[in-house]
């Protein structure tokens, strides 16, 4: 299954590369608008990420709250494991979604971002999720701290298994680490 999700993700971001939303554009423009305490340096991130649907809670018909554990790769992170929690609108069309991205690094350091996204079926059973994450320099940790950007995440999950499915994929975006960090 997951090298199935692997291959799709491949085909389908070849197919989307390059395809930035207004909305994703619109907070990237305002994120750089944020007054910087301390000078900074703006550095790539980008990585994968592998994992699990591991529940999903009714809130109010069609509202559910979802959360996927996931572990990847990442440039400024290296090896992380990740905890990716939304409120997903099944009412909705797409069906959308806001909720919280939380990678901790192998030495414990945390990289907190608030998302807003949507999915679309890309064949059945597969669903295609972008969100759009801004950091959060408040909630972040360690090398981290103070941390401002934001990245956009495209991956596929097994829509067909519900909870127990897998989900594969990509992100890239920039952060703006304070000078010393």
């Amino acid at each position: 299954m997951m090298t199935r999700l692997r291959h799709r993700f491949a085909v389908t971001v070849l197919v989307l590369a390059g395809c930035l939303s207004a909305q994703a554009a619109a907070m990237a423009a305002a994120a750089s608008d944020a007054p910087h305490v301390h000078a900074a340096r703006t550095l790539t991130f980008k990585g994968t990420l592998e994992g699990v649907h591991v529940s999903r809670t009714p809130v109010s018909p069609p509202v559910v709250f979802d959360r996927f554990e996931a572990d990847g790769q990442a440039s400024l992170l290296g090896q992380f494991t990740l905890v990716i929690e939304a409120t997903v609108d099944f009412g909705a069309r797409p069906v959308t979604g806001a909720g919280t991205y939380a990678f901790t690094a192998a030495n414990g350091d945390r990289l907190v971002a608030a998302h807003t996204g949507s999915s679309s079926l890309v064949e059945p059973g597969t669903v295609l999720i972008t969100e759009v994450a801004v950091i959060d320099p408040e909630l972040s940790t360690g090398r981290f701290a103070g941390a401002r950007g934001t990245f956009t995440t495209k991956r596929l999950a097994d829509a067909a298994t519900g909870v127990g499915g897998q989900t594969v994929g990509r992100f890239d975006g920039t952060i703006s680490l304070a000078t010393g960090a």
